[in-house]
């Protein structure tokens, strides 16, 4: 992650936060956008995955898991109640340098709840790093939290931009979803986009 007093908020507070995280179920934070996913599970890179959740949940889905977390609180909790297939990196946006060299495309990429915590330099550059992780036809869900800040340190995030962004680098939005938060919190509210690669042709990069 990019924004290093967000990365210090999610360390101060592993525990704490490991234990909301795990207190709401994976499907009901990400239900909206289910019927999107193919139905053969493929390989997944869960990005920001903080206490493991979702990795676990897209595990038990049949997927294999790449979870990139570069808090190192929540990293070392969210793999050790991991199973050993679920491989776990010190990584985060907006570089994702740990995957360069492995050259794996993914059917899936998921980005909850961290795509705000980049300011706008850095979400060009992590959309533009992202968009090389996709498959053709393959789906990137990024959720984005709107509400007043904590100290985790959250940057505004217009539509407008990310539409912008995703279209450059050839990714067209085919699902949106705005929702309350599952946590009850009433000034939290979530907007989750989704968005398809395009086919790539044979002489793109």
């Amino acid at each position: 992650m990019g924004d290093k007093k967000a990365m210090s908020f999610y360390d101060q507070h592993s525990l704490r936060l490991f234990t909301q995280y795990q207190s709401v179920s994976a499907e009901r934070v990400h239900g909206a956008w289910l019927h999107l996913l193919p139905s053969t599970p493929g390989l997944v890179c869960d990005i920001g995955a903080g206490a493991g959740r979702d990795a676990l949940w897209l595990h038990s889905l049949g997927w294999t898991v790449v979870a990139l977390e570069p808090a190192q609180g929540l990293r070392t909790l969210a793999r050790a109640h991991s199973p050993s297939a679920i491989d776990w990196l010190d990584d985060g946006l907006p570089n994702l340098s740990s995957l360069s060299d492995r050259k794996a495309q993914f059917d899936l990429v998921l980005i909850s709840a961290v795509w705000m915590h980049l300011d706008r330099a850095q979400r060009d550059v992590a959309m533009a790093s992202v968009s090389q992780l996709l498959k053709p036809e393959g789906l990137l869900v990024i959720s984005l939290r709107f509400g007043p800040d904590d100290g985790r340190n959250f940057y505004t995030v217009r539509f407008t931009e990310l539409h912008a962004s995703a279209a450059l680098h050839g990714l067209t939005c085919v699902f949106e979803q705005q929702q309350d938060d599952a946590y009850g919190r009433e000034q939290v509210a979530w907007h989750t986009a989704c968005f398809k690669c395009h086919a790539r042709g044979s002489d793109d990069n």
